[in-house]
């Protein structure tokens, strides 16, 4: 009788095991995921105490952040527009049934793992934008019932005693007391990308001043051919409806 190979025999039984392990296919427990958490944190105070946009290293997220609205955190006497992005990775690949799966599943990511194992990864960037104060706070705090786009603009903008925010810029020109989040064109949310602000008759977009424009007289124009300024699709769009379609 032909002798076993008994070496490849347990080596073949321990990558399928291994295969299965990774799959997920012996355990319905409830896995918990592994946190991963990287934070960027970007610009800094120059001598007369301006805001200087500068690259910052990727480290461990800060555990001391205190929130104050949905994208403004205070940390160490500072304020900073934070933007999250959410992310998941699984160890092991299952179901996909080429070589692909196989190389990856030998990984020590996988061999090593729980079966259904995964990391749960959340990426931060921390713009700074002024020093922390008393005076300091967001423009999402309205009690004016809102629907969830115009909410979302809101959270865009931040005051204090002297200045107003958008994201983690300064708002050139406009004065705190007098200064108000708009919506021209009412509940469209076809609208909803463009972001218009006022302080006195200085009309903003997005945070950028456009003049006084007295937008009740404002018509957006139908293009029929391409004016060559930016938009996406501007070849005889027969209405409006199809113009934000495309994606203008």
């Amino acid at each position: 009788m032909k002798p076993m190979n008994i070496s490849k025999f347990v080596t073949g039984s321990a990558i399928a095991f291994m295969l299965t392990s990774c799959s997920g296919q012996r355990s319905t427990e409830e896995i918990k995921p592994f946190v991963i958490c990287k934070e960027r944190i970007e610009g800094h105070f120059n001598k007369q105490g301006d805001v200087e946009e500068t690259p910052g290293p990727v480290g461990r997220c800060s555990t001391n952040l205190r929130k104050i609205s949905t994208h403004y955190v205070a940390k160490d006497g500072k304020i900073y527009w934070m933007r999250q992005e959410h992310s998941r990775n699984t160890h092991c690949i299952s179901g996909t049934g080429d070589a692909s799966a196989l190389i990856y599943n030998l990984s020590p990511a996988c061999l090593f793992s729980r079966p259904g194992q995964y990391d749960a990864i959340e990426d931060r960037w921390l713009k700074l934008v002024t020093q922390d104060s008393t005076a300091f706070q967001s423009l999402e705090d309205t009690s004016e019932p809102l629907t969830y786009w115009k909410k979302d603009q809101y959270s865009h903008y931040a005051k204090d005693a002297n200045h107003v925010y958008y994201k983690h810029a300064k708002i050139e020109g406009a004065k705190p007391e007098l200064f108000a989040v708009f919506f021209s064109f009412g509940t469209d949310d076809n609208w909803r990308k463009y972001e218009f602000s006022k302080s006195e008759d200085e009309i903003f977009v997005g945070g950028k001043p456009i003049g006084k424009i007295d937008l009740n007289q404002f018509t957006p124009l139908k293009p029929v051919r391409c004016p060559e300024h930016g938009l996406k699709a501007c070849a005889y769009v027969p209405d409006m409806e199809s113009f934000f379609t495309a994606g203008n």
